[in-house]
């Protein structure tokens, strides 16, 4: 069952106006309070993922393949780079900060927040049909794509928590 038309009314909205806050920082920080600034970036991401997807599936599989290498590696040779000049790392490296501390309903609140934030792996099963043996392929994609998941973004959420958790302390 897939969500109503409503929810993706405001969830793309927010989520690129999210990214354009964040990306504003990069640039000029004032930039994030722009409403302008904002809006357009908006409505240029959200009309390009529209005439993406206009062109048809292999466009999308194209910026998604891309998306994925770029939106990994990029930040990774950033990291490497910053900690590799002897910069401290924000996030604690040692065993006991795995996982974040518990200060109640505002822990469970960003935990959560990070689970939903993979809402939506659910949707591939729309292409079952084009595989071979669906039976086989698709619980083994899945698995693929959860342990990836996890073993690409599991630590650096749980760091991530622990540190806004510590900063909120």
């Amino acid at each position: 069952m897939s969500s109503p038309p409503s929810s993706s009314c405001f969830y793309y909205p927010t989520l690129l106006a999210y990214v354009a806050s964040t990306f504003a920082y990069v640039i000029d920080p004032a930039l994030a309070a722009n409403g302008l600034y904002t809006a357009i970036i908006i409505v240029t991401l959200f009309w390009t993922g529209v005439l993406v997807s206009a062109r048809g599936m292999k466009a999308v599989v194209g910026l998604s393949s891309a998306g994925l290498v770029l939106g990994a590696s990029i930040p990774g040779l950033l990291l490497i780079v910053f900690l590799g000049q002897g910069n401290e790392s924000a996030a604690p490296m040692e065993f006991s900060a795995l996982l974040p501390a518990w200060t109640g309903l505002a822990s469970l609140v960003l935990i959560v927040n990070n689970f939903l934030s993979y809402s939506g792996m659910e949707m591939n099963a729309v292409h079952v049909s084009s595989l071979r043996r669906p039976a086989s392929e698709f619980p083994r994609a899945m698995f693929v794509a959860m342990g990836l998941v996890l073993g690409i973004f599991a630590y650096w959420i749980l760091s991530a928590i622990t540190t806004q958790v510590y900063l909120v302390v």
